[in-house]
Formats: C-alpha cells, structure tokens, sequence
C-alpha cells in the first residue's frame, strides 16, 4: 500500500509558479481590489511570498480544485 504524500506549501508555490510561466506575457490579471498584474508582477510578488502572491495562490489553487472536481 503506497502512503498518499500531501503537497508542501513550497511544492504549492512551485506548482502555481509554474502555472504562471505559462501565460502570455502581454496579458494583465486582474485580481479584485488589488488592480492588474502583467505576468512577471504576479511570479515575483508570489517568490516575495507577500499579499498579492498568497492571493494569487489561494486562488489558482481554488480553479485547480474546482477542476478536479468536474466543477469546471
């Protein structure tokens, strides 16, 4: 029987970083009350581990749940 092994806070980073790299470069992202972020923004406020970048965590995370929950 194999052990399930849960995702560290640094591996949810990663993952979201990741994520990040894949959008286009000329996009903005708009993130409720906080304004618009252009890509290379967002990947260093979540390396700065500040509040926009917890934001932009919780929330990808929230789309990948949604996802792997058929919501989506």
């Amino acid at each position: 029987m194999s052990k399930v092994q849960h995702a560290t806070p640094e591996d949810v980073k990663e993952l979201v970083l990741i994520r990040m790299e894949t959008l286009p470069s000329h996009k903005k992202i708009s993130i409720g009350s906080y304004g618009e972020f252009s890509k290379e923004e967002l990947i260093q406020h979540i390396k700065d581990d500040d509040e926009i970048g917890k934001k932009m965590v919780q929330v990808e995370m929230e789309f990948l749940r949604a996802l792997k929950k058929g919501l989506i």
